[in-house]
Parts: C-alpha cells; sequence; structure tokens
C-alpha cells in the first residue's frame, strides 16, 4: 500500500483487530502483510498471485481478515466490496509439509550482533543466549534481573515463570547497556528494552537481511538457540526447561533438525 490513504486505512484496520480482541503480537503480524496488499490492484487474479507468494498461514489469516474488514467497512469501500464478492480464498491441497525451521549459527549471531547498535546488540544476544522469544525479551524490567546469580526472571505463554541462566560474558554486556541507558538519561524507562513488537521484528527482517543477506525474525534467534544447545549435547527435558515449553512434543522438532543435518552430511560425504 502506497496512497495517501494508507495512514487512515491501517488506523481502522487496527481499531477493527483490536475490536475482535485480538492480541497485539496477533495484530502486529496481520498488519505486516496488510501492508503488503496493494488495494489499487485488487481482483481476483492479483489476490491469487499474492496468496501464492505470501503462502503461509499468518498470511491466510491476513486476508480472511481482510475480507471480512472490507464487508464491515463496505459503504466505504464499495468498489473493493464489489470485487471481493466472488473471491474465495484457494483451500490448501496435497500433503501438508513439515515446517523447516530456520536457524543461525553461533558466528552469524556474533556478526548480525556486532553490526547492530547497542540496544539491538543487546536483544540480539539475550534472545540467543538466553533462548527468548519476542514478547519475553521486551517484558524484562530491571528488577527480573539477578546481577549476583546472574540469572533473569522470564514470564512466558501462561505466565508461567522461570529463571533464565546469562552466562558472564552476556551479563557484562548487559550491565555496560544499563550504564549506557543510565549516561543517556533513558533509565526510568519500566523496561530494559523500549520497544515495540513491530519495531523488533522490522529490525530483524531489515538490518537480518542488510548484515547477513537474511530474512530475520525475532523467533528464529531462539530456533538458533535451541538447535546450538541440542547439537551440543543438552537432553531434550534439560531444554524443554530452558525455553519454558509446556510440552516436550515441542521441544522434539530440534531432535527433528540434528537428524536432518546428519542425514545431509552422511549423504555428502557418499557424494564425494
Amino acid at each position: 500500500m502506497e496512497t495517501e490513504s494508507d495512514v487512515y486505512i491501517i488506523g481502522l484496520w487496527n481499531d477493527w483487530l483490536k475490536a475482535k480482541g485480538l492480541a497485539e503480537k496477533t495484530i502486529s503480524e496481520y498488519t505486516y502483510y496488510f501492508e503488503k496488499i496493494d488495494i489499487s490492484k485488487i481482483d481476483n487474479v492479483y489476490l491469487l498471485k499474492w496468496i501464492n507468494k505470501y503462502s503461509n498461514p499468518v498470511a491466510r489469516a491476513t486476508l480472511k481478515n481482510f475480507i471480512e474488514f472490507i464487508d464491515f467497512y463496505k459503504e466505504d469501500y464499495e468498489d473493493i466490496y464489489n470485487k471481493l464478492l466472488k473471491f474465495k480464498i484457494p483451500k490448501l491441497t496435497g500433503r501438508k509439509k513439515k515446517k523447516q525451521i530456520k536457524f543461525l549459527t553461533q558466528n552469524e549471531v556474533h556478526y548480525f550482533a556486532k553490526r547492530s547498535h547497542i540496544s539491538y546488540k543487546i536483544m540480539i544476544l539475550l534472545s540467543f543466549y538466553c533462548g527468548l522469544r519476542s514478547d519475553e525479551i521486551l517484558k524484562i524490567k530491571p528488577k527480573h534481573i539477578n546481577f549476583e546469580n546472574k540469572t533473569i526472571k522470564i514470564t512466558g505463554k501462561g505466565n508461567r515463570e522461570r529463571l533464565v541462566p546469562v552466562i558472564d560474558v552476556i551479563m557484562v554486556k548487559l550491565v555496560e547497556y544499563l550504564n549506557y541507558k543510565i549516561d543517556m538519561e533513558t533509565d526510568t524507562e519500566p523496561y530494559v528494552f523500549s520497544k515495540a513488537s513491530i519495531t523488533w521484528r522490522k529490525f530483524c527482517q531489515r538490518e537480518g537481511q542488510r548484515i547477513l543477506g537474511k530474512e530475520i525474525h525475532p523467533h528464529m534467534l531462539r530456533h538458533s538457540s535451541a538447535t546450538y544447545l541440542f547439537g551440543k549435547g543438552l537432553d531434550l527435558k534439560k531444554l524443554k526447561e530452558f525455553l519454558g515449553h509446556s510440552s516436550i512434543s515441542t521441544t522434539e522438532i530440534y531432535a527433528h533438525i540434528d537428524k536432518t543435518q546428519l542425514e545431509k552430511e552422511i549423504k555428502e560425504v557418499f557424494t564425494k
């Protein structure tokens, strides 16, 4: 979307999603794809191409909500409403593919952090070395950090709390950042990182492409942490506790990654 009415319709869209009672993270994800819809080009052909380009559950859910949104405001967007009347989101066909978990190596994480501004640098390192979800890192307050024991109290999904260990070198960098905030007189903010979820996500996407040539999502840093730890021999039960998973079945995806990598390496050896 690039017209002058963008700000207005995005505002309507956000208000409409909030009225539905959706979580901030969900609204942020839907808005990301909503902004990729060019209203001036809408017709059946354009929408089919759009859904094929952004072929993932969030994009499909965004389009479904977009159609409902236009139906709700059909008096204001009658032309678009009429174009959408005959459009149906095509059903997924064929065998469902296993979700491929993308991750970075430890060296890539370090390089990404090194080339980033100090606040983002610490967020990248904490996400990787503490295996944090996007919303978990944004909710950290200074009082959650135990500098003596080198741990951070994290509130995860379902308000489940866990203590995450912080290695010495990362704790030193975190302290340096907090001192930097004092020097900049921004230490009065309630959270350690005063970033919105969408700002953090867009930073990772933009700078990941610029620095590493990859589109990175904040959750990819958590995947990278888990993949690295499992590859180094941490068993699944301990990894489950570290990540704050409620079920070990969620943690088992990292065992699959390890097996996939093993299969790839074996094939490479035999084909040399």
